[in-house]
C-alpha cells in the first residue's frame, strides 16, 4: 500500500463498527432511519406549498427511489445562494455545484426534522 498509507482510519472504522454491532445497529438500520427522516422532510416541504421554498420535484433522486443514499440533493440554479442563506441561519448543508444536499443520519430525530422545516419556513 505504499510507505504513506495510514491505517489509523481503518482501526477507527473497525472500532465504530464493533461498537454499533454491540448496540444492535447495522448499516441497514442507519439507512432506514435516514430514509424515514427524508420522507418526513419531503412531506413537510410538500405540505408548505409556498412556491418559494425547496421543491421536492427538484430532487436529483426522487424520494420514492429506494436506491437513494442518506443525502437529499436538490438541483437548483440558485444552489449557492440557498447555501449562503441557510448558513446564515445556522443550517448546515453541502453544495456540489448546482446540487444543494441535506444529510440525515442516525443521530437525527423526527423532532429535529420538524424544527428544520420550521426554520426553513421562517427564511
Amino acid at each position: 500500500m505504499g510507505s504513506t498509507f495510514d491505517p489509523s482510519g481503518l482501526y477507527r472504522l473497525n472500532a465504530v463498527m464493533g461498537w454499533l454491532a454491540g448496540l444492535g445497529v447495522d448499516a441497514a438500520a442507519i439507512h432506514a432511519q435516514a430514509l424515514a427522516l427524508q420522507s418526513r422532510f419531503i412531506a413537510g416541504l410538500a405540505a408548505r406549498k409556498d412556491g418559494r421554498g425547496l421543491d421536492p420535484a427538484r430532487l436529483v433522486v426522487p424520494v420514492e427511489d429506494p436506491a437513494r443514499g442518506n443525502f437529499l440533493a436538490f438541483d437548483l440554479d440558485e444552489a449557492e445562494a440557498w447555501q449562503a442563506r441557510l448558513a446564515a441561519a445556522k443550517i448546515v448543508t453541502d453544495r456540489r455545484g448546482r446540487r444543494l444536499r441535506f444529510g440525515f443520519g442516525l443521530y437525527h430525530t423526527a423532532e429535529e426534522v420538524d424544527r428544520l422545516l420550521d426554520r426553513l419556513a421562517a427564511l
